[in-house]
């Protein structure tokens, strides 16, 4: 399989932030959040990660792997 990273910087509040990642889990592929981090930026919150989602390799990409 190929991992497919997607760094990602939003803000909002609490709530907010809450529902963004709920609504990430709700996408029809699977998707990992590494290296979050949360840090205070006046009156909302900063959320910085690398999302990650995930597809097989097909037949070329494959065959160049195992070279």
């Amino acid at each position: 399989y190929v991992e497919l990273p997607i760094k990602i910087s939003v803000v909002g509040d609490y709530h907010e932030l809450g529902k963004f990642i709920s609504g990430v889990s709700d996408l029809p592929r699977i998707v990992t959040n590494h290296n979050v981090k949360i840090s205070p930026k006046g009156t909302k919150l900063i959320l910085e990660t690398t999302a990650k989602t995930y597809r097989y390799m097909d037949e070329d990409e494959e065959e160049e792997a195992a070279k």
